[in-house]
């Protein structure tokens, strides 16, 4: 999911392999899952998320709607770069980068910088 792209409530972002992916539920809490079964989320059920936004400024953050200036959610990585993009690993892992100038890319946050939501 690249700069300003959105993840809309039921909808899913798969790793390359297909059997990992991270799902907005229709509950409004994110969730990472492999083959089904869900191991990482961000403890928002309930929240009335409905959009996730990897925003302009870095930042990866759930809203009840677009344009909400309050997140119930943040990777709190705003400022880490210009050109962020959010994948679904296939090592089980949600990560950010931060597309560099020179084609290369710098980590800016995973999951286990959020080890609230975790449910292992």
């Amino acid at each position: 999911m690249f700069t300003n792209g959105t993840l809309l409530a039921g909808q899913s972002l798969k790793s390359a392999t297909s059997t990992h992916m991270v799902t907005l539920t229709l509950d409004g809490d994110l969730v990472a899952s492999v083959n089904g079964v869900a191991y990482w989320h961000t403890n928002t059920s309930g929240s009335g998320a409905t959009v996730l936004l990897m925003g302009a400024d870095c930042n990866l953050a759930l809203y009840k709607q677009l344009g909400d200036a309050t997140p119930v959610f943040s990777s709190g990585t705003a400022g880490q770069g210009s050109n962020c993009f959010m994948i679904m690993q296939s090592d089980d892992n949600v990560v950010v980068y931060n597309k560099l100038p020179d084609g290369g890319t710098r980590f800016v946050w995973n999951r286990y910088n959020f080890p609230q939501g975790n449910l292992y």
